[in-house]
């Protein structure tokens, strides 16, 4: 969009003379004014903007879970993970006597 246009969306220029020009953002759609060729996008879009909470399907059960968006590790809802737990650490249990069982023996 050349400068020489006066009035776009409302939003009028005074000097034509000035090397800025009227960019419509990538993003959220709104007109800026940018002197750069490369500037695609607005100052309020290229903001960092934090991501709070996302949300997750726990695979046991399909169930969508809440949690933190830095938190990885979640695959499991919290009821699905005690249950998880207690099945895991009563194989590892198991596994761990008959080693020693096994060592006491030779």
């Amino acid at each position: 969009m050349k400068n020489y246009a006066k009035e776009i969306d409302g939003v009028s220029r005074k000097c034509s003379r000035d090397k800025r020009e009227y960019r419509r953002c990538k993003n959220c759609g709104i007109l800026f004014l940018t002197s750069s060729n490369r500037k695609q996008i607005c100052e309020k879009c290229s903001t960092y903007q934090p991501i709070n909470t996302k949300t997750i399907i726990c695979i046991d059960y399909g169930k969508e879970i809440e949690v933190k968006a830095w938190d990885v590790n979640t695959k499991r809802c919290k009821d699905c993970q005690l249950i998880y737990r207690k099945e895991y650490k009563k194989i590892w249990y198991k596994n761990r006597v008959d080693r020693c069982f096994l060592n006491k023996n030779d």
